[in-house]
């Protein structure tokens, strides 16, 4: 058996394009980088983003508060807080489901809250359908969380 120390492991390096929303709006652009880097290029360095852009993405949030247990009285109350742009999501945009850009985007984002509201215990099952195994599990986040990689 080798050595897992030399072996490297794969979690999952998939550069989805709703990550580097964050990146492009305070000024960076990880999508030419990597359509550069694809291509063999060396990209110049890159100058300081902008500080301080915040943005959101309301689907993860709702699965999460939903997969730590909160109740559709919580999940009332977050959706209210996306829609009204206060507490967290203060001076922040969302990123996946930008309704204002693309009013379509609606529907992905409205059904999940409504499936959460009816049945908060469906996050889990929700979070994990169409994804693949290679993702986190529990166990995996808290083995990584306790830095314990020795088992």
């Amino acid at each position: 058996m080798p050595d897992d120390s030399t072996v490297p492991l794969l979690i999952d390096c998939n550069p989805r394009l709703v990550e580097p929303v964050n990146a492009w709006r305070s000024g960076t652009d990880l999508v030419a980088l990597l359509l550069l880097i694809s291509q063999g290029e060396t990209p110049e360095p890159l100058p300081d983003g902008r500080e301080g852009v915040r943005t959101h993405l309301a689907m993860q949030a709702l699965l999460g508060l939903a997969s730590r247990g909160g109740t559709r009285r919580d999940i009332f109350g977050e959706c209210w807080r996306l829609m009204a742009g206060s507490g967290a999501y203060s001076c922040s945009s969302e990123e996946m489901t930008p309704v204002g850009l693309d009013w379509i985007s609606a529907v992905p984002l409205v059904m999940t809250a409504a499936l959460l509201l009816a049945s908060p215990q469906s996050a889990i099952k929700l979070a994990r359908g169409g994804f693949g195994a290679h993702l986190l599990d529990l166990k995996s986040i808290r083995k990584i969380e306790g830095e314990d990689f020795s088992t």
